[in-house]
C-alpha cells in the first residue's frame, strides 16, 4: 500500500514539473514572436514640413501661454516653447496682444521682432483682468451691551474753612476775686486761682476790667498774656452788690485796687466795712 502511494505521489510531481517547463518555454517563445511582429509594424513617418512662406511668422523667445481672448485672465488654450515659430494674423491697436492663425492670443513681448506689415486687427477690445473682490469674513454680530445710566454729576463744593469758636484766653497771675461788674462796688461772685486759664469775651471802656465767658469780671492787672482787640462790654445795669448784709459805700469808685482784688490782702479803709469771712470784697 505504501509503495502504491509513493508511486502516485511521484507521478503527480513529475506531471507538474513537465507542465511548468512546457508552459514557460512556449510563453517565452510567444512573447518574442509578438515583439518581433510589433517592431516590424512600427514605421516612422516623416514630420510634415511647415510652409512659412507668405505668412507673418515669428520665433518664440520664451515659453508663452496661449489664451482664448486678449486678457490675462482668459482661458488657457495652449503653450508655445522657446525656439518654436508661430504664424500671426495681426495684433490689436496697442500692439500688446497678437492673434495666431489658429485663433489663440499671445502677448507680443514674448516673441521676437514682429514682422513688417503685420495687420492691425480692428474691433478688438483688450479686456482688463477682472478684479476679484476678496471674501472678507462675516463679522460676528456685535454684542449689545446695556446703555449705562449716567450718574448725576456731583458738584464738589470747596471745604469751608473752619471758623475758630475758641474764646481768647488769659492766665490768672494771682488768686483773685471775680465780681458781678467792672468795679469794686460790684459784689464778689467767685474767685480765680493762680495759674487758672480764663476765657475772655470783652473789656471795660477804660481797659481795667475784663469780662469772662461766664459773664463775671476780673481786674486786668491780675491777668497775664492778655489778648488784644476784645470788644467793649456793657456793665450790668443793676445796683452794686451787697456783701455780708451791708451796702458798699456809695462814693466808692471803680478804680482797681490791688488791696481789694487780691485774695488774702487787707482791704482799703473805704471798703473795710465790706469784709466778711476772711475775704477781701
Amino acid at each position: 500500500m505504501r509503495i502504491v502511494a509513493a508511486f502516485l505521489l511521484l507521478t503527480v510531481f513529475g506531471a507538474l514539473a513537465f507542465f511548468l517547463t512546457f508552459t514557460s518555454s512556449w510563453g517565452s517563445l510567444l512573447m518574442l514572436h509578438t515583439a518581433a511582429n510589433d517592431g516590424a509594424a512600427v514605421v516612422e513617418e516623416p514630420a510634415p514640413t511647415l510652409d512659412w512662406e507668405g505668412k507673418y511668422a515669428v520665433a518664440v523667445n520664451q515659453p508663452i501661454v496661449l489664451r482664448s481672448a486678449p486678457f490675462a485672465a482668459a482661458q488657457t488654450v495652449g503653450f508655445l516653447h522657446k525656439g518654436e515659430r508661430v504664424a500671426l494674423q495681426g495684433c490689436d491697436a496697442s500692439g500688446l496682444w497678437c492673434r495666431t492663425e489658429a485663433g489663440a492670443w499671445l502677448v507680443s513681448y514674448r516673441v521676437g521682432t514682429l514682422p513688417e506689415g503685420l495687420p492691425t486687427l480692428q474691433g478688438v477690445s483688450v479686456q482688463a483682468a477682472p478684479t476679484q473682490t476678496p471674501l472678507l469674513p462675516t463679522p460676528a454680530p456685535a454684542l449689545l451691551l446695556p446703555t449705562p445710566t449716567q450718574a448725576p454729576a456731583i458738584r464738589l463744593l470747596p471745604t469751608p474753612t473752619p471758623v475758630s469758636t475758641a474764646l481768647p484766653q488769659a492766665i490768672v497771675s494771682e488768686a483773685a476775686n471775680l465780681r458781678a461788674g467792672p468795679g469794686t462796688t460790684y459784689a464778689i461772685v467767685g474767685s480765680a486761682n493762680f495759674g487758672e486759664s480764663l476765657s475772655l469775651v470783652g473789656q471795660s471802656a477804660d481797659g481795667q476790667w475784663y469780662q469772662t465767658g461766664s459773664g463775671v469780671w476780673i481786674a486786668a492787672f491780675l491777668l497775664r498774656e492778655l489778648p488784644g482787640g476784645l470788644p467793649i462790654a456793657d456793665a450790668p445795669a443793676d445796683q452794686p452788690g451787697v456783701e455780708g448784709g451791708q451796702m458798699a459805700e456809695p462814693d466808692a469808685t471803680s478804680d482797681v485796687s490791688s488791696a481789694t482784688e487780691i485774695l488774702g490782702t487787707t482791704a482799703a479803709p473805704a471798703e473795710a466795712g465790706m469784709q466778711g469771712a476772711g475775704r477781701v470784697p
